[in-house]
């Protein structure tokens, strides 16, 4: 009861984000660019408010990204959003940075690659008088507001989770995120902490980054299975590379004796944990993410968004509540 009391708490604060901001939405395809302010219906000029993605390959990326897209239509008459994809390379964005604030753009929404690398980035829009607004997540330097959850956050949740249910003396392999990428570091934060305070018998084997790609993260837990028989779980900092896992684990004919883990809760996560091969996720509401964070954009465009960072907090999921998230997914259509 108690931790269906808690999962009713965080769904009702995810509600009351959604309803400031909220969307569904359908599948869209990688980003592309536009530019140029352009008139409105009623003959007022759009406000161009530019974009800065780190990659829309992973499943996780797509639905933020569409979450961007469904703002972008729903507010078409006073909003034209400028979208650039770095496609994963640091330098990349950077240069898509610059290009935004020499467009002359009224606010961007930069989803950084890293969190030291693209702190010039935010500096150079401060100095330009441009707005910022990073999503998911943070820099560490430059002045900006914040819309995203906290993955310090998702973290703790994975690690209470891996407290009461690994086994007595249980041994893991850790798969990362890109290095520098502030949910790398915040997750692997909160889950060591929650590990070496409340299991502190718990040992981890290995950790490696699978650069939230599935199939480098298939081949990595491959190496681990041969290299560490004594294998309990492995934990993976996002579903996609989790799903690698699982594939890994399935070949080896281990899925009954290893526990594999992710965050995110994508429909094709909280699938696999419905049908017994994943055993738990941490819900990110990317979709609400990429819709806020466009409507903040635009607020501080316009000057009237006047509050600080938007927190959507992370949910535990697992076979217990899983059918609710794969009902948001249906409902989302």
């Amino acid at each position: 009861m108690k931790q269906k009391w808690l999962v009713m708490l965080m769904v009702s604060a995810v509600l009351l984000a959604m309803t400031a901001c909220s969307g569904g939405g359908s599948a869209a395809p990688d980003a592309g660019s536009g530019g140029g302010n352009q008139a409105s219906g009623n003959g007022q000029e759009k406000v161009l408010i530019g974009v800065s993605l780190q990659n829309t390959g992973d499943v996780f990326d797509r639905i933020l990204y569409e979450g961007m897209m469904e703002y972008g239509e729903e507010h078409k008459d006073e909003v034209e959003l400028q979208i650039l994809n770095a496609q994963g390379d640091v330098n990349v964005q950077l240069t898509n940075v610059d290009q935004l604030i020499n467009s002359k753009v009224k606010a961007i929404v930069l989803w950084p690659r890293d969190v030291d690398a693209l702190t010039p980035a935010v500096e150079a829009a401060n100095a330009a008088g441009i707005p910022v607004v990073c999503v998911n997540t943070r820099t560490n330097g430059g002045e900006y507001i914040y819309v995203g959850s906290d993955d310090y956050q998702a973290g703790i949740i994975q690690g209470e989770w891996l407290a009461e249910n690994l086994p007595e003396n249980a041994k893991f392999c850790y798969l990362m995120g890109p290095i520098g990428h502030s949910g790398q570091i915040g997750r692997k934060k909160g889950l060591n902490e929650v590990l070496a305070e409340k299991r502190p018998d718990v040992e981890m084997l290995a950790e490696q980054t699978a650069e939230w790609d599935r199939a480098k993260a298939m081949n990595i837990t491959d190496d681990w299975l041969k290299s560490f028989p004594e294998v309990s779980a492995i934990v993976s900092q996002n579903d996609n590379i989790a799903l690698g896992a699982i594939e890994a684990v399935r070949t080896a004919d281990k899925l009954d004796s290893i526990i594999v883990v992710g965050t995110d809760a994508t429909e094709e996560a909280c699938n696999s944990i419905k049908a017994g091969d994943l055993s738990t996720s941490v819900f990110q509401n990317a979709r609400n993410q990429g819709y806020c964070s466009a409507d903040v954009a635009l607020g501080l465009a316009k000057g009237t968004y006047q509050d600080g960072d938007m927190d959507i907090p992370f949910e535990a999921v697992d076979a217990g509540n899983v059918d609710e998230y794969l009902k948001q997914y249906a409902a989302a259509g």
